[in-house]
């Protein structure tokens, strides 16, 4: 595998705006991805439009599954990519061959009109 990196982006939103409702990451959206892609060998980095903290939406993890909790018991797994995610602004898309975007509804408000964001996804593609 060639030294370039798949990029995953994340929310940091971690309520709804109109109520009092957390939100966030969909735990399997993240994990189910990274599994694929770190078995095929391909090196990766977590980011987030503001960096840090990435919260999780409480309702994926009724839903999890072997994977997921595997990976959310990884030490490791769990700083880089939900405590210490790079920040939007930090990232060097000619390091990438692609980027992916996680999901959960965190991101209906931290996604659409970032313009970091965007310019990365128009570099690598």
């Amino acid at each position: 595998m060639s030294n370039k990196k798949i990029l995953i982006v994340m929310t940091n939103v971690e309520k709804y705006a109109t109520t009092n409702r957390a939100t966030g990451l969909w735990l399997s959206e993240l994990t189910h991805f990274y599994d694929k892609i770190h078995r095929a060998g391909y090196d990766v980095d977590f980011a987030s439009p503001k960096g840090g903290y990435v919260p999780l939406d409480p309702h994926s993890l009724r839903f999890a599954d072997e994977t997921d909790w595997a990976l959310y018991h990884d030490e490791d797994f769990r700083q880089k990519a939900l405590a210490t995610s790079l920040s939007v602004d930090t990232i060097d898309p000619s390091q990438y061959v692609a980027i992916y975007y996680t999901g959960g509804h965190g991101v209906m408000w931290d996604f659409p009109d970032n313009q970091a964001l965007q310019k990365i996804a128009e570099s690598i593609y």
